[in-house]
């Protein structure tokens, strides 16, 4: 669009006859651009147009504004303007974009966005509400779960009292195997609660271990010695390979002891008499090894990925196997507690081998 004079428009192209709805013949000559401009904007307009004509450095050549075409319709305007130089009359070049789908647009977006955040707040507000209210379940029952545990230690020690003065005292078949059968599933009774007592401790990060140096090969001649007589009572063979001189080592001889105890009693459950479980210790540059292999079932691969799982049981047919499934999964986290990690290698119907590897500390036993 070209303009002179005060506002008269005096050439416009095609493309602002289908921007207005008016056809060049109605408005070329005829109209003023005034004419064009919303009620909100004129006055804005009229301002700098003004001043373009005196002080034209002045004046920017860029417009925002809003224009009503031929029906009435409102529509949003990018205008961009030129002063015509070198010649008396005061003429300027106007181009009009119309960017009334463009501000649609980010007018819609800037509505998501807003949406959005108020949605976000508001999922964020259900889930730290959600939160709140599972840590305080989780309090909840870890209290409960501690005061039954206390409990349940309280009416077991003199239990474990009584059913060792027993066994001490039966000289005579049956009496022998009803006293061991009692002090059996007493101490078996006890672990189990001494499993849920530090399953509550890691659950609210309160289970530590208590580090000393440590001689491993006399740490695993010791558990040796002290299963061997119940692997035996088993009919299987039990095999100790282990270096006379190894690392020192910084753990907790009483929690490490307790996974290497129950990998073995785990293999005792699963290998058949006449096969053999071999408690295993060496060493590379970064770690102290231990292993416990059997020859018993094996675990298949489809349970396997599960085996430290919290609650995971597991037996020679692949269901669910008896206990609470903590043995393993307080394993890992006593492992873990070192440094260390804990893992399985095992075929079906050859064998499983545990391998627990703790971080190398320097010296030497």
């Amino acid at each position: 669009m070209i303009s002179y004079g005060n506002t008269n428009i005096l050439r416009v192209n095609r493309a602002f006859e289908l921007l207005t709805g008016f056809n060049k013949q109605a408005v070329e000559g005829i109209k003023s651009w005034t004419e064009f401009v919303s009620k909100n904007d004129i006055d804005r307009l009229l301002g700098f147009h003004y001043l373009r004509k005196e002080h034209p450095e002045l004046c920017p050549d860029k417009h925002l504004f809003d224009i009503v075409d031929a029906n009435g319709n409102l529509k949003n305007i990018y205008m961009t303007i030129n002063k015509i130089t070198g010649i008396e009359e005061f003429f300027c070049v106007a181009s009009w974009l119309d960017i009334t789908e463009l501000r649609k647009t980010k007018s819609e977006l800037r509505l998501s966005y807003t949406q959005l955040e108020e949605r976000v707040a508001l999922r964020t507000t259900e889930l730290n509400k959600t939160k709140l209210e599972l840590e305080e379940h989780i309090n909840k029952r870890i209290v409960s779960t501690r005061a039954l545990i206390h409990d349940l230690k309280t009416n077991l020690t003199p239990m474990i009292t009584a059913s060792e003065l027993f066994e001490n005292c039966a000289k005579t078949e049956p009496l022998i195997s009803l006293s061991r059968n009692i002090t059996s599933g007493v101490k078996g009774l006890e672990k189990r609660i001494n499993d849920l007592l530090d399953l509550a401790r890691s659950e609210i990060g309160i289970f530590v271990i208590k580090p000393t140096w440590t001689n491993p090969t006399q740490f695993v001649k010791e558990i040796f010695n002290y299963l061997e007589p119940e692997v035996k009572r088993h009919s299987i063979n039990f095999v100790l390979e282990c270096p006379d001189s190894v690392p020192v080592a910084w753990v907790d001889e009483e929690q490490l002891s307790r996974v290497v105890i129950n990998l073995i009693s785990n293999a005792i459950k699963y290998t058949k008499r006449s096969g053999t479980i071999t408690l295993r210790l060496f060493h590379n540059d970064q770690e102290l090894i231990f292993e416990v292999q059997d020859t018993g079932c094996g675990i298949s691969a489809t349970y396997i990925k599960d085996i430290f799982k919290l609650y995971h049981r597991y037996n020679t047919s692949g269901e669910s196997g008896e206990g609470l499934g903590l043995g393993l999964y307080l394993s890992k986290v006593i492992v873990e507690l070192h440094g260390g990690q804990i893992e399985v290698r095992s075929a079906l119907n050859i064998g499983s081998t545990f391998i627990i590897k703790i971080p190398l500390t320097e010296g030497m036993c």
